[in-house]
């Protein structure tokens, strides 16, 4: 599979190499700037939140935290992985550089029409009753998200650059969005303008990208090529995508708008700390590529590294959600959302199995070519997940919901586990 290809391993691996790479990862600009990047786009919502909960009310409010989590959903289906497949790969300037960019670029355009179509639909049905402008809202936030490209500038080492153009205007949209809220602006306006300005910076990105690649030479046949290459990867990020981005989508077909809100107060919280794991992703994961590319079977000593720091910043994200996590939900959301508090405090574990999950996945399975048992790994906990929701929700309530959404990432944990212990000759 593109992105995927398993390594050659001719020459030993040399740990003390492995050991300057993550000291120097740690250590690099880069590294700061992608997590002030992500920062900003994790918790750039609770900037608001203050404002927004108390002015927009409950029945609002909690229309705003399901059409960020369906925007979120669908930005993944527009993105179609290539973020994760093409990120981890290192390509030569010139004709193959091109041809990757073209064919992510047209593929990304027809996806999008087909999410567009989506949208359209789920508002002719009425699912969620949103109006004109929510939908509109939810796509420009979709399509923002989703055309992101940073796959070519991990690729190249460069995310700095991208991270800068994030953090800009995503400070823009910040701003926006706190004046129109504050001059009692709807709430539909929150995912619009995050959505406009996010398609504004892919667009700045993009014009540094062609820099490089040269001008694009779309080619339907190429594109759809890349799809069916890129399968694996797109149904690897759809499936852990159902029990995380979409739990609040799921969960709003059998709550009223009172525990949508209380729920998914927690609920965005805990994505968001779960998010800032991914730039350790971006930055860290190329680097194990090059590593097994260099040299034999990785050492458990690395993989040990790499899972401490892993836990480190996990356990940074942790421990204060816990701790303060009253005063966490009063500031942002207000009294009336107390109850989101307890909820917070039980989700914020399930942040140390994520970012177990994270290093077996992305470390071990995918930079060795085992997506497809990763797949079906994770085909198993979202079929899970969906049961959960369905019956214990039913019974249980937000507790249940609780459950749902901490089960897979136990389930997902065990799984991956036994796998790679049971093929440790071939994986490690």
């Amino acid at each position: 599979m593109a992105g995927y290809g398993r390594v050659d391993t001719d020459d030993p691996c040399r740990v003390c190499r492995e050991g300057r790479v993550l000291v120097k990862l740690v250590k690099s600009s880069a590294l700061l700037w992608t997590y002030a990047s992500f920062i900003l786009k994790g918790f750039s919502f609770f900037m608001i939140a203050p404002i927004a909960a108390r002015n927009l009310g409950e029945d609002e409010w909690s229309k705003v935290l399901i059409a960020q989590a369906l925007a979120n959903w669908m930005s993944i289906i527009v993105d179609y992985g290539y973020n994760l497949s093409y990120g981890s790969k290192s390509y030569q300037e010139g004709d193959e550089i091109n041809e990757v960019a073209s064919g992510i670029f047209l593929s990304r355009i027809l996806i999008s029409a087909f999410v567009v179509f989506l949208i359209l639909l789920l508002g002719i049905l009425n699912v969620f009753d949103f109006d004109i402008f929510f939908l509109i809202s939810i796509t420009l936030l979709s399509v923002g998200q989703g055309f992101s490209n940073t796959w070519f500038f991990q690729s190249h080492s460069r995310m700095e650059t991208i991270s800068k153009i994030d953090v800009l205007f995503r400070v823009i949209s910040l701003i926006t969005v706190y004046v129109v809220i504050k001059l009692d602006g709807p709430g539909w306006s929150i995912i619009g303008v995050v959505g406009a300005s996010l398609i504004i910076s892919n667009l700045f990105s993009g014009h540094l990208m062609i820099k490089t690649t040269g001008k694009l030479h779309l080619n339907i046949r190429r594109s759809l090529s890349l799809m069916r290459i890129g399968a694996g990867a797109a149904f690897f990020v759809a499936f852990t995508s159902i029990y995380t981005n979409a739990a609040l989508v799921m969960y709003s077909f059998s709550a009223s708008n009172r525990e949508i809100a209380v729920y998914g107060n927690a609920d965005r919280l805990f994505r968001a700390m779960s998010s800032l794991l991914s730039p350790l992703n971006q930055v860290i994961m190329p680097k194990s590529v090059d590593i097994i590319q260099s040299g034999g079977p990785i050492k458990l000593k690395y993989y040990a590294r790499i899972s401490l720091v892993y836990l480190f910043f996990s356990m940074i994200l942790i421990i204060p959600s816990i701790i303060f996590s009253d005063a966490i939900i009063e500031t942002l959301f207000g009294k009336d959302y107390q109850e989101s508090s307890e909820i917070l405090k039980y989700l914020s574990v399930g942040v140390v199995m994520i970012s177990f999950n994270t290093v077996i996945a992305y470390h071990i399975m995918i930079v060795r070519g085992y997506i497809e048992a990763l797949n079906i790994v994770y085909v198993a906990t979202s079929v899970l997940f969906v049961a959960s929701s369905i019956f214990i929700v039913r019974s249980s309530g937000i507790k249940g919901m609780v459950i749902s959404t901490l089960l897979p990432e136990v389930v997902a944990l065990v799984l991956l586990v036994v796998y790679v212990a049971k093929h440790r000759k071939k994986i490690l």
